[in-house]
């Protein structure tokens, strides 16, 4: 009898996975098509906000010198190859966001601001074209021909941008 009692649940514990069960049929999940992403007006304005300080920070400096004025002096001449460099970092920064394959990519420009960033940026990159139309032509001998003009072009660029800049103040 001992094997019995022992033996029957056994053979019970055996056959129980046999029974046939009614299964559900499978359901079947759409996948959602994945929508654009788009990142919150904060994130770009963050990248904005960073870009005007460091083009405030320059300009400060070439304001004070007289720069636009005095440009043959040799420390406003150091500004402006700075000024270069500052407008062509902001243009690039500026083009991170937006790129899909770089590390700070943002995703889609939110609708809210698209336009605001669209001019921005090329605002930033007409500043950063006359920086490097200034260096290629006067680095090293701003009074050479044409090169008061580029001087007035580019802070006149710089000035069309901070301007832009400015227009960012609600986001932030």
């Amino acid at each position: 009898m001992k094997r019995l009692l022992i033996v029957a649940p056994l053979i019970a514990f055996a056959f129980a996975g046999c029974a046939v069960a009614a299964s559900a049929p499978p359901t079947v999940t759409p996948t959602p098509t994945p929508a654009v992403a788009t990142s919150a007006v904060a994130q770009w304005a963050y990248v904005v906000a960073e870009q005007s300080a460091t083009l405030a920070d320059w300009k400060t400096k070439w304001d004070e010198g007289n720069c636009v004025v005095t440009q043959s002096d040799l420390t406003c001449g150091m500004q402006q190859s700075a000024g270069t460099y500052v407008t062509q970092t902001v243009s690039t920064s500026l083009k991170i966001p937006t790129a899909p394959k770089a590390t700070a990519y943002l995703g889609e420009t939110p609708d809210e601001i698209a336009s605001l960033y669209a001019q921005t940026q090329s605002l930033a990159d007409a500043a950063a074209a006359a920086g490097t139309a200034w260096s290629d032509a006067c680095n090293g001998n701003p009074d050479a021909e044409g090169c008061w003009k580029l001087t007035f072009d580019f802070d006149a660029a710089v000035q069309q941008l901070s301007t832009k800049f400015a227009a960012w103040d609600p986001y932030l």
